[in-house]
């Protein structure tokens, strides 16, 4: 077989004429699938990093700035799929094949968690001093509001897992066939979140402990999921035909700048980033540091998806 992926038939001598299908690369899925799990990751962490932690990334009416950026966030994500199912007016059908289609377990989830989020953002809401939805039941520290959180949360993680999982029970493309997909994008999605928390600390002057703390958390979700990347990847070099093929168009085929871009920018500056901030000195990261690196680990997470969604092959076919 020739170093080219390329689908095409050709004679093989050795086997008495018979013909040969070379591995070949799936084109159906790209941009769109790769900004929709971005989405739906970023969406979730968010809200359960703010369930976790406190931190709101600052308010918006009263309402948590995390709570909304989710709510939008995976919004669009859910639009994205909508899109990209066609006949958009049917694709809620979806939903009903929970027991064999998690495609169907995520858009249950996704509108769990807009319905759960939903409420409790607005719970919150305040218009000058005042705030007209302050008499339901889930406002304020009640149980009922701590039931929702925690389904929301739950709704949150089958969101951001739900992708990967998607791409991991592919059989036909070896390649997508492996759990580190689902757990590196859930590592991605928390290092995305943390990374716009350090962004928004430096606009909020939070105190250095505080922002030693945001450090700490983003060096270990950044690294877990350039970890997880990597043995993805090096998996991929000794699997078969199709798999191996997958590996090197991504160290040294044509998506190779994709993937090395998505290290860069999505790994290796903001570990740079939060190691400094984790460094001897007092001062912290600058302002514009935090919001650059912000921005890059968003740029790197879906660079890392798209790399891992345009690096499927198809097995050849003897």
């Amino acid at each position: 077989m020739s170093g080219s992926i390329a689908s095409r038939s050709v004679i093989n001598p050795f086997t008495s004429g018979r013909w040969e299908m070379e591995a070949k690369p799936q084109n159906f899925w790209g941009r769109n699938h790769a900004t929709w799990f971005y989405a739906m990751g970023l969406g979730g962490a968010l809200f359960v990093w703010s369930a976790l932690t406190g931190r709101d990334l600052g308010r918006l009416l009263g309402m948590s700035l995390a709570h909304i950026l989710s709510l939008v966030i995976i919004g669009i994500g859910g639009l994205v799929l909508l899109a990209d199912l066609g006949r958009p007016l049917q694709a809620w059908r979806v939903y009903r094949r929970p027991r064999t289609s998690w495609i169907s377990v995520g858009f249950i989830a996704d509108v769990v968690f807009l319905v759960s989020a939903g409420l409790l953002a607005i719970a919150e809401l305040a218009v000058g001093d005042a705030r007209p939805l302050v008499w339901t039941p889930w406002a304020g520290d009640g149980a009922l509001r701590v039931i929702l959180i925690v389904i929301a949360a739950a709704a949150a993680m089958v969101v951001m897992a739900y992708p990967g999982i998607v791409m991991a029970s592919s059989p036909a493309i070896p390649f997508w066939n492996n759990m580190l997909i689902p757990a590196q994008f859930i590592g991605f999605a928390f290092a995305s979140a943390i990374a716009l928390d350090l962004g928004s600390a430096a606009w909020q002057a939070i105190d250095r402990t505080a922002e030693s703390s945001l450090a700490t958390a983003g060096l270990v979700a950044t690294g877990a999921a350039g970890l997880l990347l990597l043995l993805h990847v090096l998996n991929g070099r000794y699997g078969g035909v199709a798999a191996q093929a997958s590996f090197r168009r991504l160290i040294a085929g044509d998506l190779r700048s994709v993937f090395l871009g998505a290290l860069a920018v999505g790994v290796v500056a903001p570990l740079a980033a939060f190691a400094w901030v984790l460094g001897p000195g007092d001062s912290g990261l600058p302002l514009a540091a935090s919001v650059t690196v912000a921005a890059a680990a968003q740029i790197g997470n879906w660079l890392a998806k798209y790399a891992v969604i345009r690096a499927g092959v198809y097995p050849p076919f003897l």
